[in-house]
């Protein structure tokens, strides 16, 4: 059966394909563990100008990104999860 996150990330998939010109980008749809940060809320560093911290939601399916899909990976301060669109 298919799932409606699935159908949505194909459908979307299909559509950039499709258009046309020379400025196309390559999307890659993965179904994993991924970083949601392009509403997560952030927040100033002190001392650090230019950085934020934000607080991304971590989400556990279908994604559609620019990269290649990525896996967790496991750091001294926790898991490090990859950021998608």
């Amino acid at each position: 059966m298919w799932k409606p996150a699935y159908l949505l990330a194909m459908l979307v998939a299909a559509a950039l394909v499709g258009c046309s010109g020379e400025d196309q980008t390559a999307y890659t749809v993965c179904e994993s563990t991924y970083a949601l940060c392009t509403t997560a809320p952030c927040q100033p560093i002190a001392g650090k100008e230019d950085t934020v911290s934000c607080a991304c939601e971590v989400k556990t399916g279908y994604s559609l990104g620019m990269k290649p899909c990525q896996a967790e990976v496991e750091t001294s301060e926790g898991k490090q999860i990859a950021s998608r669109y």
